[in-house]
């Protein structure tokens, strides 16, 4: 159980034109949104720190993608590192 946090980045756009875009963790075994970030802009730092957050009480072994590509490990915050697959 809490294994693998299947992560996933998303948008949309509002009526008035502007972008919004969303940071999803996901709790592959029991299928429960863990973190959802929304803002105008999610540079890597706010990914960085919504992971902290996202990771401060339960740590996954794995997160996986589906849409980004990244690399093997995935250093997180105060010199964590995470292992990260897609």
């Amino acid at each position: 159980m809490n294994d693998v946090w299947p992560i996933g980045f998303m948008h949309d756009q509002l009526s008035d034109g502007r972008c919004i875009h969303l940071f999803n963790v996901i709790d592959n075994f029991n299928r429960e949104e863990l973190w959802i970030d929304v803002d105008f802009s999610l540079p890597s730092g706010h990914v960085i720190r919504s992971l902290d957050q996202a990771t401060a009480f339960n740590k996954p072994i794995i997160f996986s993608s589906i849409n980004c590509y990244c690399t093997a490990y995935f250093l997180c915050g105060r010199g964590r590192s995470i292992k990260f697959s897609r």
